[in-house]
């Protein structure tokens, strides 16, 4: 798995870096409350909506990216570039870039794909209360609602980072995650775009790897 790892680092630093210049905000995540999920179907629509953030149009990006390399420094928190919902007015671009850290020590191959694909797959029970998500072209962007009682409410992306951790760390092999949202329209998605392609590359032939027959290890 060592291999992967390295290449897999090499998209962690290079995504990191595609902030450079961009201002911070950081929230810990034992500091924040997740948003509450939505009771009934999230649905939103018409007068409902206060906020349309993301897809291709208004640009955006959505990724995940793990490592198994217990040397990495990831942690629990959120990370946002941009403003938060509260200071955007009625539209904005929308980057969600989840980056994990596995207990990869007891993984083969096969079980770390595996593993990857399954914490993937937890982003679709994160439904916070009024703040809907649809996925756009093969789940490359996410399309972001927000009703305007959340935004009464006090709703954050902080709390929104908090749900995805919540959700995320109730998988046995994840160690740590780290959320990202970008809403700076002075960010290059294109760059980011074209690390979640390679994540997806880097997958694929994880996955063609973990299959290929093994030689047996020669009796001494």
């Amino acid at each position: 798995m060592e291999n992967f790892d390295v290449l897999f680092n090499d998209i962690i630093a290079k995504t990191r870096a595609t902030f450079d210049g961009l201002t911070l905000r950081r929230w810990e995540y034992d500091a924040v409350h997740p948003w509450p999920a939505a009771v009934e179907a999230n649905l939103l629509g018409g007068s409902d909506n206060a906020l349309a953030l993301g897809g291709s149009l208004r640009r955006g990006v959505n990724y995940l990216c793990a490592t198994a390399d217990g040397r990495q420094e990831i942690r629990d928190e959120i990370l946002l570039y941009g403003p938060d919902l509260r200071e955007i007015q009625g539209e904005a671009p929308y980057g969600r870039i989840t980056i994990i850290k596995l207990h990869g020590d007891t993984l083969d191959e096969r079980q770390t794909f595996n593993a990857i694909l399954d914490t993937d797959v937890l982003k679709h029970r994160v439904a916070p209360q009024g703040f809907a998500v649809d996925y756009a072209e093969g789940a490359r962007f996410e399309i972001v609602r927000v009703s305007r009682e959340a935004l009464k409410q006090g709703i954050s992306l902080a709390n929104i980072g908090a749900s995805y951790i919540e959700r995320y760390r109730t998988a046995p092999h994840v160690a740590a995650v780290t959320e990202i949202f970008i809403t700076d329209p002075a960010y290059d998605f294109a760059a980011a775009e074209a690390l979640g392609a390679r994540t997806q590359k880097t997958m694929i032939a994880l996955r063609a790897h973990s299959t290929l027959p093994r030689r047996p290890e020669l009796k001494k």
